[in-house]
């Protein structure tokens, strides 16, 4: 039996968001920065505040299962339209192997020419070989859309943590092992531009190497270099998001599982019972001090004493003293 690849040595694996140089400068032009004294707040009921208090976890939603049913899948749409877009302005737009490439057999078509065929396969098969788990977080601690939207229709609480905390987090993971705070991107403009700016790194890079590949080694270098262009590929479309959703100023926290190698993971995959149906998810440990707490407006209305004694009680049995707040939105 072939010996499995440990995760720190392979492609998919190490930092994902962090570590490739080719690829983070692309990644760090689009999208707000972090600032030093920024909250994010996460939205949840009374079963999720308990639980985030009593345990000190998050727990992740796999990112076929969240509110937004178009979840990465709307960022892999529009690298497909590209790729559609490229071939389309290709003189030959006939499907070329590597084969017919290095035997003479593919007329002007570049080796990239085959590799965005290999990424749009991958894309239309839904071979994704990635799947993320999620922990959103808003700009915003006391916003109607978030609170009927994640909140029990308003009867719930956001949780303000520091952002840097956050993205701190992945600082305590075991090595090997992944987890990144990424802002949303919602411009469509800033969408494509940085989809172009991927795909040309792609194209690039593949071009410029694959004739020098020593004929031996060529299909484990294609695997290999299609490994790490659908990384990059997911890497991106995780953080594109439809316009309608602006309002949110959505962060989060996205940790990636090798589908197949899910046992492998510091984080097991679990399911959760919610409105009848099962939702995976993974608990992920969060040694963070919530600093803020609002409560939602359906609550508010009983008034401040009476509806912030639970939560302040809440607390206080775990020895924490946040900030806590009610909504100000008129919401019934």
């Amino acid at each position: 039996m072939a010996k499995r690849k440990s995760k720190a040595s392979d492609p998919l694996y190490g930092s994902f968001f962090k570590s490739d140089e080719e690829f983070q400068p692309i990644f760090q032009r689009y999208g707000p920065r972090l600032l030093e004294e920024q909250l994010l707040f996460h939205y949840t009921d009374s079963v999720g505040i308990s639980g985030i208090v009593e345990r000190q976890e998050f727990w992740a939603t796999h990112h076929e299962c969240t509110n937004d049913f178009r979840e990465v899948q709307y960022g892999l749409d529009l690298f497909v339209k590209e790729i559609e877009e490229r071939r389309k302005s290709q003189d030959d737009n006939r499907e070329y192997s590597l084969d017919d490439y290095f035997e003479g057999r593919a007329g002007n078509a570049n080796p990239s020419d085959v590799l965005l065929q290999l990424l749009k396969a991958m894309i239309d098969g839904k071979n994704r070989m990635i799947e993320f788990f999620i922990v959103c977080f808003s700009c915003n601690g006391d916003l109607l859309s978030q609170w009927r939207a994640y909140a029990r229709d308003a009867s719930g609480y956001s949780l303000g943590y520091s952002a840097i905390n956050l993205a701190k987090l992945r600082d305590h993971l075991p090595p090997g092992e992944a987890m990144e705070l990424l802002s949303v991107i919602y411009d469509e403009s800033d969408q494509q531009k940085h989809i172009q700016e991927v795909l040309d790194k792609l194209v690039n890079l593949f071009d410029s190497a694959t004739p020098r590949v020593i004929p031996k080694f060529r299909r484990e270098w294609v695997a290999s270099f299609n490994a790490q262009a659908c990384k990059w590929l997911l890497a991106t479309a995780v953080r594109l998001k439809h316009s309608g959703f602006h309002e949110e100023k959505e962060w989060r926290l996205v940790y990636p599982i090798l589908i197949g190698q899910e046992q492998e993971s510091a984080f097991r995959v679990m399911q959760r019972s919610s409105n009848g149906r099962l939702i995976p998810y993974v608990a992920i440990p969060v040694k963070v001090p919530i600093q803020e707490v609002w409560i939602g407006p359906k609550q508010a209305i009983q008034g401040p004493e009476k509806s912030t004694y639970p939560v302040k009680s809440l607390f206080q049995r775990k020895g924490m003293e946040p900030k806590i707040e009610c909504s100000s939105t008129p919401y019934r």
